[in-house]
């Protein structure tokens, strides 16, 4: 099972990763770290370091097995293991999902909306919409979650909240209503065309091998692709044909066909 171990040790300060399929991988990497520190005078900070373990796929342990966690040494201190860390602005776990993240993004979008709906409450609910837009949907990374987290209904339901704050809205306003009020698309329909774009610019990259991480993501499957299940999740929802994809005139026009579905959604 130790091929298919891989673990990940974060230095907080400078923003550096090492990734490792093994334990002598890793020990390797860290010794290159000691040996740069002592080159160039520099320190690794054990304390602000950590380590998530990503453990192997089950069918390649025993069921009940308990895999013992290497130790790991920066600056002769030992590494100290989280199941979780922010990186980069994202969130990091040891389950390899992206729970944590999404509920992240949640609770910084909430406090997104309510700087929005405090420092301008007074201006009309068009502006605030508008406001609400710019300065609230930027989801860094969202590209990357999987469309099916149960996590993301909670950003929509966040979102919906928020709108319905906006314009004054009962709170069992249906979303198609809320969807015409605003004139835009609702913010599960924006993730799902960012991540389609995201697909689309990935696979027709002049970077070999971020199109042939694609390719093979898609041929993996839904079942261990991410990529694979949302680009499925999409064709699904929009009764798109997956081929549509690798079509420029078809992802140039992607937001007119996202806006006519939304209008075909409406009540009126």
């Amino acid at each position: 099972f130790i091929c298919n171990l891989c673990l990940a040790v974060t230095a907080y300060a400078d923003d550096i990763v090492l990734l490792a399929p093994t334990a002598s991988a890793m020990r390797h990497l860290l010794s290159v770290c000691d040996d740069f520190a002592a080159e160039y005078d520099i320190l690794f900070n054990a304390s602000k370091s950590k380590c998530i373990y990503f453990a192997p796929c089950n069918n390649f342990i025993r069921s009940g097995t308990k895999i013992p966690r290497p130790v790991f040494y920066i600056g002769g201190k030992a590494i100290d293991y989280v199941k979780s860390w922010p990186h980069l602005g994202h969130v990091l776990n040891e389950n390899n999902d992206d729970s944590n993240d999404i509920i992240n993004r949640r609770n910084i979008l909430t406090g997104q909306i309510n700087n929005v709906l405090c420092y301008f409450g007074k201006l009309d609910a068009t502006v605030k919409c508008k406001l609400l837009y710019s300065y609230c949907s930027g989801f860094y990374g969202c590209e990357l979650w999987r469309l099916k987290s149960p996590q993301l209904q909670s950003v929509g339901a966040t979102w919906r909240r928020a709108l319905k704050r906006i314009w004054q809205l009962p709170y069992n306003t249906h979303s198609d209503i809320l969807n015409a009020v605003c004139g835009k698309w609702s913010i599960d329909d924006e993730i799902c065309r960012r991540h389609i774009r995201f697909f689309k610019t990935c696979l027709s990259s002049n970077c070999a091998p971020v199109s042939k991480v694609i390719k093979f993501g898609m041929c993996n499957g839904p079942a261990g692709s991410i990529i694979c299940s949302n680009v499925l999740y999409c064709c699904q929802k929009y009764n798109i044909n997956i081929h549509d994809l690798t079509d420029d005139a078809f992802i140039n026009g992607i937001s007119k066909i996202f806006y006519t579905l939304w209008q075909t959604s409406c009540f009126w």
